[in-house]
């Protein structure tokens, strides 16, 4: 049991919160809590807001352990969990994301189009994401805490974008964005969507879409392909047996839930602004 006097405590930082509280501060407080205000109150680099969310309660993502021989080891959980004499190390175990809401996610319910949060998995994140702005909450999530099944919910890594799970543990300084399932919106003006269907994922790594500039479906299909070697290497093995327009490949224009496909003499005609096509094998072609 930690004495229940007021305590010589040492609160230090480590990892990606060392920038936000580079120097130790000696406090003489009985709890976190008191220990942690002693703290903000000599700080001026925005620390409070990588420790607290919108409500103010702690971050999921920081700990505070306890490095001192009165209980060595031991995390603090709560603010009111008495400070040990000796030593207490604030570090984050997960780490900063940025959520971005696609122009179809009603961002006008919601306010900013963009949030920074913490989080160690997208779980973590959507509920910091939640506490800043509630309205969220709704929108994202069903009551019994699942998303909602009209919900996407993705991983942006240099315009290709990935499937997320809830429990996917985040790389710090991932992309996530939220938007309606089929939206027909681009990302930014002057950007193509090319939806990449589940016969193609294993050559793109994953990826179920790309964004890329492009002025004509050629063009957007190269650009993909060149970003995947793989892709690229499967596209020229059927263009080596069947010519540049493979029957077995079928690039299509997504309107809504429907296709329509894009003809061997469209391939180079322009494509408007945000549009948003499909690559694929033909229907029926198992490939």
């Amino acid at each position: 049991m930690f004495s229940r006097r007021n305590n010589r405590c040492e609160i230090s930082a480590e990892g990606s919160l060392l920038k936000f509280h580079p120097e130790p501060v000696i406090v003489r407080s009985r709890t976190l809590a008191d220990g942690l205000e002693s703290v903000l109150r000599r700080n001026y680099g925005g620390l409070r807001e990588q420790i607290f969310d919108a409500r103010g309660e702690l971050r999921g993502a920081v700990r505070f352990v306890v490095r001192s021989a009165e209980g060595r080891g031991r995390e603090l959980t709560g603010l009111q969990d008495l400070l040990p004499r000796g030593q207490v190390v604030m570090k984050a175990v997960g780490g900063i994301h940025l959520i971005r809401l696609r122009e179809a996610a009603d961002v006008e319910v919601v306010g900013r189009p963009e949030l920074t949060v913490w989080g160690e998995s997208l779980a973590d994140a959507l509920h910091d994401a939640c506490a800043q702005n509630p309205s969220l909450k709704e929108l994202v999530f069903q009551a019994d805490g699942q998303l909602r099944s009209e919900v996407e919910v993705s991983e942006v890594v240099d315009d290709a974008v990935y499937s997320l799970p809830l429990d996917k543990v985040l790389r710090r300084g991932t992309t996530i964005e939220i938007g309606r399932a089929g939206a027909e919106e681009a990302v930014r003006s002057g950007s193509i969507r090319v939806l990449i269907e589940n016969s193609w994922r294993y050559y793109t790594d994953g990826a179920k879409e790309v964004r890329v500039d492009a002025a004509t479906p050629r063009e957007a299909v190269e650009q993909v392909a060149n970003r995947f070697p793989m892709l690229r290497d499967e596209l020229n093995e059927f263009r080596r047996r069947d010519g540049y327009y493979s029957s077995s490949i079928e690039i299509a224009r997504v309107r809504g839930w429907r296709l329509y496909p894009i003809e061997r003499d469209q391939i180079d005609q322009p494509l408007p602004d945000r549009a948003v096509i499909s690559f694929g094998l033909t229907r029926g072609d198992g490939g």
